[in-house]
């Protein structure tokens, strides 16, 4: 039985690596627990004391399972991105266990692309993309009609929704009654001018965008998931079959598939692939981020009262968004990935070929454009495709090493924030890096039971970990404010919080990502909610990144990208000087004291005189806890009132100087106005 275990970690040219810590652990017991751990010297070398296995002779030898990690410890506590995991046989007969060398590729231990360390099918990072940075659906939905439109031979869409008009096809498509419109003309606010969006033409729908396509002889493809299991294929993802009858009763070509996933698992990635086969002239990739219900449509200005928003059979409330459209050689990237997918479900003579060649690197980006090396990571679930049994967690690597090379700011806005290994990582990024401050914009009531208060005690729990440290941790909400308005017959001022549905994050100016991928075990490691139930799920995710730092060359889509959010957070101009890179230092306060200063006033201005309005949206975090289950995950609007109560006690527990917000001079929203696209008339009218 070892008292100690012994060994060196190199590189791919066997000189030893230092500075990395091994782990060594007993999961052969009913409680697995770790036994020590050592940080590898100038050769490598690692020498860990561990207790005797004093179980041996009766229940036989244990196995020892090491975890090599990087080198962040947190008061001796190892927090490090794992790079490596094996069991042992502890069966030696000596007192030290001496394990072969571990050998790690230089790749795998540092940089910010993901490696994938043990499995090593990471995509790679691809120079000379244009990208385009979309923030919130107006823009969004905009760009992805306009190239729907632009299409010449095929259109690809992956989406997790995609609502159609309550009575189904008609031939007549001013006679349907709109779910979901894309774009609107200028001046449209359901209260003068036109106020019906029934004709596809000035409105433009996704489901007709398609028709027309396959119509006109392109080749159009959309795939929906659909759970596994029967309380997920019950409550959410059910698939393309209601989108199939719609396309049927048009007698149209367009194919449908319906993805069934594992258990409780979704193809959560959403995605448009315009154009994606060989030698098109400009085929596209759009990561979109919200599903095709009206309700996420929004603005910059997330108006209380917005007339686009239409039926909000969704999310009740304002929402937040991001969307990234992409061309060159990361498109064929995507487009491999819906094929793989598609191609595992679909009829043998639809399946799809590789875009093979890939898109040329681009030399000239296009307004609104800027040219990146960027990398195309996911989240994959077990026994999903081929070769992937345990499937990938490239989207959680992408934020682990993200954070761990952070030194001066992390920016996280993020529709859940649940997952321990992503607290653990910002944990020791504020502990080890002394100059680096760290912002989170989330939501006050996440849509899933349990989350909001998961959410809460993994914030709290940062703030213990990191000690002082926490000082450089701010985490703060959104919320839209409007005055009395006749129309809507409302007296007082209206305020009704935002929610966040995007899932992005900014590193230091070096990094940024885009995509699908929560903070939360669905998208990065494992289901949290219905683990005991129903075992190990996860989703199926796509992230872009995208570098600006060496070896890729210098772009501006990660500083561009940061002024769009934080001018329309912040309700400050993107050229205002306070949002600079040059002129904020780290020694005037930072980027967080900005956003506490911001979210002072806005909270003061509720305070003292809330009819006149701040245009900044944000209010710093409450420090207390929401309700143990989420009401606004309950059905039938009961959820929604509910909610109500959470708004309401946030506010109340937002003060300065021990003053709260007076509620009896607002009118606190916990759902937006609804708006009939077929009528023209406000749910409250």
């Amino acid at each position: 039985m070892s008292t100690s275990v012994t060994g060196r970690v190199v590189n791919e040219s066997s000189a030893g690596i230092t500075g990395l810590v091994v782990v060594v652990r007993d999961e052969t017991v009913l409680f697995p627990s770790d036994l020590g751990h050592a940080t590898t010297d100038g050769n490598g070398t690692y020498t860990i004391p561990v207790t005797a296995d004093f179980g041996a002779e009766e229940w036989g030898p244990r196995d020892l399972t090491l975890y090599v990690r990087t080198g962040v410890l947190v008061k001796d506590v190892p927090m490090g991105r794992v790079l490596y995991s094996k069991a042992y046989p502890d069966s030696g007969t000596g007192d030290t266990l001496t394990v072969p060398d571990i050998s790690l590729k230089a790749a795998d231990v540092t940089g910010w692309p993901v490696s994938l360390p043990g499995l090593g099918n990471a995509l790679p990072v691809q120079a000379g993309n244009a990208l385009r940075p979309l923030v919130d659906n107006k823009l969004a939905w905009q760009h992805l009609a306009d190239s729907m439109r632009a299409a010449q031979s095929e259109i690809n869409i992956m989406q997790l929704e995609f609502d159609l008009p309550s009575g189904g096809y008609n031939a007549d498509a001013t006679q349907e009654s709109p779910e979901i419109v894309l774009a609107f003309p200028d001046g449209f606010d359901g209260n003068s001018g036109t106020t019906t969006a029934n004709d596809p033409q000035t409105f433009p729908r996704p489901e007709r965008l398609l028709l027309d396509a396959a119509t006109a002889g392109k080749t159009v493809r959309a795939m929906l998931p659909k759970c596994g299991n029967i309380i997920g294929g019950l409550l959410f993802a059910k698939g393309a079959g209601k989108l199939q009858d719609y396309f049927t009763a048009a007698s149209s070509k367009a194919k449908t598939l319906t993805f069934t996933t594992q258990g409780s698992s979704v193809i959560h990635a959403k995605a448009a692939l315009i154009d994606a086969v060989a030698d098109a002239a400009s085929p596209e990739a759009i990561i979109i981020g919200s599903p095709f219900a009206q309700s996420y449509y929004d603005s910059s200005d997330h108006a209380v009262f917005e007339a686009r928003r239409g039926s909000c059979s969704g999310e009740p409330i304002p929402v937040h968004d991001v969307t990234v459209g992409i061309r060159g050689p990361v498109v064929a990237d995507v487009q491999a990935q819906f094929a793989a997918h598609w191609n595992l479900q679909c009829q043998p003579a639809d399946k799809m070929q590789p875009l093979s060649p890939a898109p040329a690197a681009i030399t000239t980006a296009g307004d609104g454009e800027y040219l990146a090396s960027a990398q195309l990571v996911r989240s994959v679930n077990y026994d999903t495709l081929p070769g992937l049994p345990n499937g990938e967690q490239g989207v959680l690597e992408a934020y682990l090493r993200a954070i761990e090379k952070a030194t001066s700011y992390i920016y996280m806005e993020n529709q859940y924030f649940t997952d321990q290994a992503i607290g653990d990582a910002l944990i020791g990024a504020l502990v080890n890096q002394p100059k680096l401050q760290v912002i989170l914009l989330l939501n006050i009531d996440a849509d899933l039971p349990f989350y909001p208060t998961w959410q809460a005690h993994l914030i709290g729990r940062i703030r213990d970990g990191a000690g002082p440290a926490a000082s450089r941790l701010g985490v703060f909400t959104s919320w839209s404010h409007t005055g009395p308005d006749t129309t809507h017959h409302r007296k007082e001022p209206v305020v009704i919080p935002n929610y966040m549905h995007t899932k992005t994050a900014i590193v230091d100016g070096k990094w940024a990502t885009v995509g699908s991928g929560n903070l939360d075990g669905a998208s990065l490691d494992e289901f949290q909610l219905l683990y005991p139930l129903l075992g190990k799920n996860r989703n199926d995710e796509l992230n872009l990144l995208v570098f600006n730092d060496s070896p890729d060359p210098q772009t501006d889509f990660v500083d561009q990208l940061r002024l769009s959010l934080w001018s329309e957070h912040l309700g400050l101009a993107t050229d205002d000087p306070q949002l600079s890179a040059a002129t904020l230092s780290a020694g005037d306060g930072g980027w967080l004291k900005l956003w506490t200063d911001q979210a002072t006033a806005k909270l003061q201005g509720l305070i003292s005189d809330p009819s006149t309005v701040n245009p900044c949206h944000v209010l710093a975090f409450p420090p207390d806890a929401p309700l143990l289950f989420n009401p606004t995950a309950l059905p039938f609007g009961i959820g929604a009132h509910l909610a109500y109560f959470d708004f309401h006690h946030y506010l109340t527990q937002s003060k300065i100087n021990g003053t709260p917000v007076d509620m009896k001079n607002i009118d606190l929203d916990a759902t937006t106005t609804s708006f009939d696209f077929h009528t023209g008339k406000w749910s409250d009218a």
